[in-house]
């Protein structure tokens, strides 16, 4: 029986077709113009939370925060409170739909000056799409649902760096018994992967002004495929690198300024250029690389070569002027090859701190057309509690100064059984 979509439908089963749950092999493209990367649970990389949505993006290597188990897990070490928890929920293809939304849950325990666990949640909800046949009978509801639960562990080396590794469990929900293919499939897929970053910080001096150098760095999302269909391919998920720095200058005891730059590289092999066939030209077979191959042969597997790998970075600078480290100003811009996905936005935010709740709020300005966060408008909120566990080496950037190690550790423990 035919059937008819409607627009949310086609929009939905455009991605169910780029994660194979069709029979056509994967990343099997004719338009050498258009070269962006399919993979299968796009979600893990959105960016939940508003103070990195109004700086383009930026988080590997800025100050820590409540948010900070996305962007870099490395960085939730040095934050100075004991807990934390912090919600953001963001509207997604406004334009198009109400339905679509995308949440993140996370939160945080400081299990001593060392050592920090946390735990995040990203859920994306794609709405209750309708499959409808020529008079307008619904003869299908789709319910697109994907999830992914994460737990983190991050350790301080030092006074200045810190290490994280982070596990995560993916659960994608697509299309559940839809037919497909010829026969029927429940549209499931599952997966697990896991997350290295590192974390670098230190202040200087200069002409008697305090400055703070931040780097950052997080491999994301490193794990097994996803499969939608018995008789499908396996989908990469989007392992990421992102590369961060970051330079904070505090310009007297009220105002500061940070400038942000953040570049990510997926680390997924690069669709190759086929014929009318389906038969490879050039390029290399993605269904033939293994998840470990493709963490070192993704910087070198582009049918364009270096010019082609060079576009697919993405870039994300920017800056953020702090006031009493109580309001915020924040201007960003994120910038992504035309060839590669072509998202590009301008973003502006405002936030504010106060005891021990944020707030952070981001608006998007696309520059680019189907850009599915366009005029998009973020709000985060975060709560911590208890009273810093570093006390005297906390510094107006969330930054610690350098006491001994010994101090440092006594004075932590001392906290914590006062706080127990």
């Amino acid at each position: 029986m035919p059937i008819h979509l409607n627009i949310a439908a086609i929009i939905l089963l455009a991605h169910l077709s780029s994660t194979t749950l069709q029979a056509q092999p994967q990343f099997m493209v004719q338009d050498v113009g258009n070269r962006s990367i399919q993979t299968s649970a796009y979600f893990l990389l959105i960016s939940p939370d508003g103070r990195s949505n109004a700086l383009g993006d930026v988080g590997a290597a800025t100050s820590p925060d409540l948010f900070s188990a996305h962007h870099n897990p490395a960085k939730i070490a040095f934050l100075d409170k004991k807990w934390g928890v912090a919600y953001s929920h963001t509207p997604w293809m406004r334009d198009l739909t109400r339905e679509m939304f995308f949440s993140y849950l996370t939160a945080y325990h400081k299990i001593d000056k060392l050592q920090t666990i946390g735990i995040d949640l990203k859920y994306f909800n794609a709405g209750n799409l309708e499959i409808a046949d020529v008079q307008g009978n619904t003869v299908y509801m789709l319910m697109p649902r994907e999830f992914a639960l994460s737990l983190q562990y991050a350790r301080k080396l030092s006074n200045t760096f810190s290490v994280a590794i982070a596990a995560r469990y993916i659960q994608s929900n697509l299309a559940p018994d839809v037919f497909l293919t010829n026969h029927y499939d429940n549209g499931n897929a599952y997966a697990a992967t896991v997350d290295l970053a590192c974390y670098y910080q230190k202040n200087f001096e200069v002409a008697g002004h305090t400055w703070y150098f931040n780097s950052g760095m997080n491999i994301s999302n490193v794990g097994t495929k996803m499969k939608y269909s018995q008789n499908g391919k396996e989908d990469f998920v989007p392992a990421n690198l992102r590369l961060g720095l970051a330079l904070t200058g505090q310009i007297d005891f009220f105002n500061k300024i940070t400038i942000a730059l953040d570049a990510n590289k997926l680390l997924v092999p690069t669709p190759p250029i086929v014929d009318n066939q389906g038969q490879i030209i050039l390029g290399v077979n993605p269904n033939q690389v293994t998840v470990m191959n493709s963490l070192v042969s993704s910087f070198n597997d582009a049918p364009g070569g270096s010019k082609e790998e060079l576009q697919e970075i993405m870039i994300g600078v920017g800056v953020e002027y702090w006031y009493n480290d109580m309001f915020a100003a924040r201007l960003g811009y994120c910038s992504e090859n035309p060839n590669k996905g072509n998202r590009r936005y301008i973003s502006l935010g405002v936030g504010t701190r106060y005891e021990f709740i944020s707030l952070d709020v981001a608006y998007l300005f696309s520059q680019s057309p189907n850009n599915p966060l366009a005029e998009t408008m973020k709000v985060s909120l975060g709560i911590q509690f208890n009273k810093p566990l570093n006390l005297k080496a906390k510094n107006q950037n969330n930054h610690e100064e350098e006491p001994t190690q010994e101090e440092t550790i006594e004075e932590d423990e001392e906290l914590i059984e006062g706080e127990n």
